[in-house]
């Protein structure tokens, strides 16, 4: 979900990109030991200024306390660069206030104590921490005390010997794990620990470690398959050869998951199997291809809402997408699944239930205008491939348009806006489709679905909200 089929992945006013070069750099070192698990010291050298030590803000309610992953973190001791100790205030929020308005290098010294993620939350224990029979779970926000600089990072883990250790950073030769900006440090996931799954593959360039946390480990060999199929449909479809890393965790729980910088979180309630391989895959699917549609091409914060039809719609289009090149559903099926979405579309674009919300301002409330965002933004992206189809006489498809994406935002990690996606739809189109994202996404005017099925070579039946394909005749 990239911030969670319910939440998106810019969380950081930084952006998915550093805002700048610079030649500063943090360190943290990370370490477990049997007696003390799961809590986790921790020290880190940075560079404080204004004062002041912070955490990620978000998904404070979850924890029921202003102070958000602060609650989690014990015995914080700050020294400055001659070892002299500071005073550190905690603050309303997820912060400390250090010395006088301290501004300089600083020893930063803390533990986490991981015994919150021995619960279940209504956020989804793949955006929080997870923790059972030795085996940990965890994101970045959950880690990492920072100064708010968006500068590398190097993280070196200490774990007793036999521990298994996935992190979703490059490993250098040195053993230690290096995150390129602030986001990358705390926006990924990590597991720890001796009771889990894990095992590697590498496809093409990428790098990828697996990692199935409890019962899920029973069915490594099929999740595997599925995965491996799914990457190699997305890195053919865009032709994508970057080298990369990337981590992917497989967690007991209520079906879910969570797009990040180079990883992703998934958790299923059952233990994956051939019979529901449709739901699990497409969860997989779906978190995947955050790493291209969400990851690399992104916003900054005050631009994440008005894309979220974007990142979640065409995110979901291209999972189910997935499954049907993978062989993992049929066309008859895949028709079935595509006429849900273009339903609950008219359904969103239709009824005074949504308060005449547009897809563009769906995403300011993600959870409860979905319709609007996931439905939608499946229903813009069948229909712009039908656009780009007819424009060019065939030559060119939606695959096209997310590849001209990668190539001008993902590469670079230029933040995006709204325009930028309307320009980049036109220049693939040949022809300005400003009308097309104006009255369907800035606008509450229903896709033409019957125009659309026609373009793509279906047939639609429409009834009411209730859309049905078949194949053309």
């Amino acid at each position: 979900m990239n911030f969670l089929r319910g939440m998106g992945v810019v969380v950081l006013a930084v952006g998915a990109s550093a805002l700048g070069a610079q030649e500063q750099r943090v360190e943290y070192h990370v370490s477990w030991s049997v007696d003390a698990f799961p809590t986790a010291q921790i020290v880190a050298h940075l560079n404080i200024l204004g004062g002041r030590l912070e955490m990620f803000p978000g998904l404070a309610w979850a924890f029921g306390d202003d102070r958000g992953w602060a609650t989690n973190v014990r015995n914080l001791e700050v020294t400055d660069d001659r070892g002299r100790a500071l005073a550190a205030v905690p603050g309303t929020g997820p912060e400390w206030v250090v010395g006088d308005g301290y501004e300089g290098p600083a020893t930063v010294r803390y533990d986490v104590d991981y015994t919150f993620a021995e619960q279940s939350y209504t956020t989804g224990n793949e955006q929080v921490a997870w923790l059972r029979d030795r085996a940990l779970f965890t994101t970045g926000f959950a880690l990492f005390v920072h100064a708010g600089q968006d500068v590398p990072a190097s993280i070196s883990l200490d774990v007793p010997d036999g521990w298994r250790v996935a992190t979703a950073w490059p490993r250098d030769e040195d053993g230690t794990y290096r995150a390129a900006n602030l986001n990358d440090l705390i926006r990924n996931v990590l597991t720890v620990g001796t009771g889990y799954h894990l095992e590697s593959l590498t496809h093409r360039s990428m790098s990828v470690d697996i990692a199935l946390m409890g019962e899920h480990a029973e069915a490594a060999g099929l999740i595997r398959r599925t995965f491996s199929g799914i990457l190699d449909y997305y890195m053919r479809m865009l032709d994508f050869d970057a080298p990369g890393h990337f981590l992917m965790v497989l967690l007991p729980g209520p079906n879910d998951g969570e797009g990040y910088m180079t990883s992703f979180a998934s958790s299923q309630p059952d233990v994956p199997s051939e019979r529901d391989r449709l739901v699990w895959a497409n969860s997989l699917a779906h978190e995947l291809f955050h790493y291209w549609n969400g990851a690399r091409i992104s916003s900054v914060w005050e631009h994440y809402p008005e894309r979220q039809w974007f990142s979640e719609g065409f995110t979901e289009y291209y999972a189910n997408r997935a499954l049907l090149d993978g062989g993992l559903i049929d066309q008859r099926r895949y028709e079935e699944i595509l006429g849900h979405y273009l339903s609950f579309h008219l359904f969103f674009a239709q009824s005074d239930l949504f308060d005449e919300v547009t897809s563009r301002e769906a995403g300011q409330r993600k959870g409860l205008y979905r319709p609007g965002v996931y439905d939608s933004g499946v229903a813009v992206a069948f229909c712009l491939d039908g656009q780009i189809r007819e424009g060019t006489g065939g030559r060119r498809t939606l695959d096209d348009f997310m590849r001209l994406m990668e190539r001008r935002y993902g590469e670079p990690g230029r933040p995006i806006v709204f325009r930028d996606i309307v320009e980049a739809a036109s220049e693939t189109a040949g022809t300005d489709l400003s009308d097309f994202f104006g009255q369907h996404v800035e606008a509450r005017i229903p896709l033409p679905i019957r125009q659309c099925a026609n373009q793509m070579g279906y047939r639609a039946l429409v009834d009411g909200y209730h859309v049905y394909l078949e194949p053309s005749r």
